[in-house]
Protein backbone atom coordinates (compact mmCIF):
# COMPACT_ATOMS: atom_id res chain seq x y z
CA UNK A 1 0.00 0.00 0.00
CA UNK A 2 1.52 3.13 -1.19
CA UNK A 3 -0.56 5.81 0.01
CA UNK A 4 -2.63 8.31 -2.29
CA UNK A 5 -0.03 10.49 -4.00
CA UNK A 6 2.71 7.71 -4.59
CA UNK A 7 0.08 5.50 -6.18
CA UNK A 8 -0.41 6.38 -9.81
CA UNK A 9 -2.86 6.06 -12.40
CA UNK A 10 -1.06 2.87 -13.93
CA UNK A 11 -0.64 1.15 -10.47
CA UNK A 12 -4.49 1.09 -9.75
CA UNK A 13 -5.40 0.29 -13.78
CA UNK A 14 -2.44 -3.06 -13.64
CA UNK A 15 -4.15 -3.98 -9.82
CA UNK A 16 -7.78 -3.61 -11.30
CA UNK A 17 -6.40 -4.94 -14.74
CA UNK A 18 -8.70 -2.50 -16.34
CA UNK A 19 -8.63 0.31 -18.56
CA UNK A 20 -8.31 4.17 -17.77
CA UNK A 21 -11.94 4.39 -19.49
CA UNK A 22 -13.47 1.88 -17.43
CA UNK A 23 -12.08 3.33 -14.18
CA UNK A 24 -13.29 7.06 -15.18
CA UNK A 25 -16.43 5.86 -15.58
CA UNK A 26 -17.00 3.94 -12.94
CA UNK A 27 -15.15 6.05 -9.84
CA UNK A 28 -14.23 9.46 -11.87
CA UNK A 29 -10.67 8.86 -11.50
CA UNK A 30 -8.12 8.16 -8.89
CA UNK A 31 -9.82 10.36 -6.11
CA UNK A 32 -13.34 8.54 -6.47
CA UNK A 33 -12.09 4.98 -6.25
CA UNK A 34 -10.05 6.10 -3.45
CA UNK A 35 -13.41 6.89 -1.59
CA UNK A 36 -15.04 3.85 -2.74
CA UNK A 37 -12.37 2.18 -1.12
CA UNK A 38 -12.34 4.17 2.19
CA UNK A 39 -16.17 3.77 2.39
CA UNK A 40 -16.14 0.25 1.83
CA UNK A 41 -13.56 -0.47 4.10
CA UNK A 42 -15.83 1.51 6.99
CA UNK A 43 -18.76 -0.26 5.64
CA UNK A 44 -17.30 -3.93 6.37
CA UNK A 45 -15.56 -2.78 9.30
CA UNK A 46 -18.77 -1.11 10.76
CA UNK A 47 -21.22 -4.42 10.18
CA UNK A 48 -19.29 -6.38 12.21
CA UNK A 49 -19.08 -4.11 14.83
CA UNK A 50 -23.00 -3.45 14.75
CA UNK A 51 -23.64 -7.13 14.46
CA UNK A 52 -20.83 -7.67 17.55
CA UNK A 53 -22.72 -5.01 19.88
CA UNK A 54 -26.99 -5.57 18.68
CA UNK A 55 -27.60 -8.94 17.96
CA UNK A 56 -28.06 -10.05 20.58
CA UNK A 57 -26.98 -6.93 22.27
CA UNK A 58 -24.71 -7.03 25.32
CA UNK A 59 -25.87 -6.31 28.10
CA UNK A 60 -23.34 -3.68 29.56
CA UNK A 61 -20.93 -1.17 28.72
CA UNK A 62 -17.76 -3.45 28.95
CA UNK A 63 -19.66 -6.14 27.15
CA UNK A 64 -20.25 -4.08 23.83
CA UNK A 65 -16.15 -2.77 24.29
CA UNK A 66 -15.41 -6.78 24.90
CA UNK A 67 -17.46 -7.50 21.76
CA UNK A 68 -16.00 -5.13 19.55
CA UNK A 69 -12.10 -5.81 20.53
CA UNK A 70 -12.96 -9.28 19.59
CA UNK A 71 -14.25 -8.05 15.99
CA UNK A 72 -10.93 -5.93 15.79
CA UNK A 73 -9.26 -9.18 16.37
CA UNK A 74 -11.14 -11.16 14.31
CA UNK A 75 -10.59 -8.31 11.20
CA UNK A 76 -7.06 -8.28 12.09
CA UNK A 77 -6.45 -11.86 11.43
CA UNK A 78 -8.61 -11.90 8.41
CA UNK A 79 -7.21 -9.29 6.49
CA UNK A 80 -3.88 -6.96 6.96
CA UNK A 81 -4.96 -5.47 4.17
CA UNK A 82 -7.78 -3.50 5.73
CA UNK A 83 -5.95 -2.60 8.49
CA UNK A 84 -3.37 -0.80 6.00
CA UNK A 85 -6.23 0.76 4.13
CA UNK A 86 -7.71 2.38 7.42
CA UNK A 87 -4.20 3.59 8.42
CA UNK A 88 -4.04 5.24 4.70
CA UNK A 89 -7.49 6.91 5.32
CA UNK A 90 -6.29 8.43 8.25
CA UNK A 91 -2.98 10.01 7.20
CA UNK A 92 -4.83 11.27 4.00
CA UNK A 93 -7.70 12.37 5.61
CA UNK A 94 -6.33 16.23 6.76
CA UNK A 95 -3.99 16.21 3.86
CA UNK A 96 -6.33 15.65 0.49
CA UNK A 97 -8.38 17.92 -0.55
CA UNK A 98 -12.13 17.04 -0.46
CA UNK A 99 -11.28 13.92 1.50
CA UNK A 100 -12.98 15.05 4.72
CA UNK A 101 -15.99 16.16 2.60
CA UNK A 102 -16.71 13.23 0.57
CA UNK A 103 -16.23 10.73 3.75
CA UNK A 104 -18.33 12.94 5.83
CA UNK A 105 -21.47 10.56 5.91
CA UNK A 106 -19.29 7.41 6.02
CA UNK A 107 -17.26 8.72 9.38
CA UNK A 108 -20.58 9.95 10.99
CA UNK A 109 -21.88 6.57 10.71
CA UNK A 110 -18.89 5.44 12.00
CA UNK A 111 -18.48 7.79 15.15
CA UNK A 112 -22.34 7.14 15.65
CA UNK A 113 -22.01 3.54 16.46
CA UNK A 114 -19.13 4.61 19.50
CA UNK A 115 -21.64 7.29 20.15
CA UNK A 116 -24.28 4.28 21.11
CA UNK A 117 -21.86 1.74 22.74
CA UNK A 118 -20.90 5.50 25.18
CA UNK A 119 -24.80 5.73 25.49
CA UNK A 120 -24.70 2.79 27.47
CA UNK A 121 -21.77 3.31 29.75
CA UNK A 122 -21.78 3.78 33.45
CA UNK A 123 -22.16 7.46 34.76
CA UNK A 124 -18.67 6.67 36.29
CA UNK A 125 -17.68 7.01 33.02
CA UNK A 126 -19.42 9.48 31.77
CA UNK A 127 -22.36 11.67 33.51
CA UNK A 128 -23.17 13.91 30.97
CA UNK A 129 -23.65 14.34 27.32
CA UNK A 130 -20.02 15.91 26.61
CA UNK A 131 -17.98 13.23 29.01
CA UNK A 132 -20.34 10.47 26.21
CA UNK A 133 -19.03 12.19 23.34
CA UNK A 134 -15.46 12.03 24.56
CA UNK A 135 -16.04 8.34 25.33
CA UNK A 136 -16.36 7.65 22.20
CA UNK A 137 -14.28 9.54 20.94
CA UNK A 138 -11.55 7.99 23.26
CA UNK A 139 -13.07 4.31 21.92
CA UNK A 140 -12.01 5.06 18.59
CA UNK A 141 -8.88 6.17 19.61
CA UNK A 142 -8.71 2.96 20.51
CA UNK A 143 -9.46 0.76 17.96
CA UNK A 144 -7.45 3.05 15.92
CA UNK A 145 -4.39 3.18 17.71
CA UNK A 146 -4.96 -0.68 18.18
CA UNK A 147 -5.10 -0.85 13.80
CA UNK A 148 -1.73 0.93 14.03
CA UNK A 149 -0.13 -1.56 16.46
CA UNK A 150 -1.12 -4.33 14.19
CA UNK A 151 0.71 -3.38 11.49
CA UNK A 152 3.92 -3.50 13.16
CA UNK A 153 3.74 -6.33 14.38
CA UNK A 154 6.13 -9.04 13.70
CA UNK A 155 3.08 -11.47 13.46
CA UNK A 156 -0.58 -10.99 12.81
CA UNK A 157 -0.69 -13.40 15.93
CA UNK A 158 0.20 -11.42 18.14
CA UNK A 159 -2.58 -9.31 17.87
CA UNK A 160 -4.83 -11.24 20.08
CA UNK A 161 -2.33 -10.53 22.92
CA UNK A 162 -2.23 -7.17 22.44
CA UNK A 163 -5.74 -7.02 22.38
CA UNK A 164 -5.51 -8.57 25.99
CA UNK A 165 -3.57 -6.54 27.64
CA UNK A 166 -5.99 -3.61 26.76
CA UNK A 167 -9.16 -5.43 28.18
CA UNK A 168 -6.84 -5.39 30.93
CA UNK A 169 -5.62 -1.78 31.13
CA UNK A 170 -10.13 -1.52 30.53
CA UNK A 171 -11.00 -4.58 32.47
CA UNK A 172 -13.76 -5.81 30.26
CA UNK A 173 -12.28 -9.29 31.34
CA UNK A 174 -10.86 -10.41 34.65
Amino acid sequence: MRGFAATTLDHLLDGAGVNPPTLYHHFGGKFGLFVEAAKLAYSEVLAAFRSATSDPAPTSFAECVDAILDVSVALVGRDDELAKLFQVIEFELPRLEGLDEALRPTLREFRGLFDDVAAVAPRSLARDPGERRDLARALIAMINGLNGEALLLPRRTEFAGLVGRMRCLLDTRT
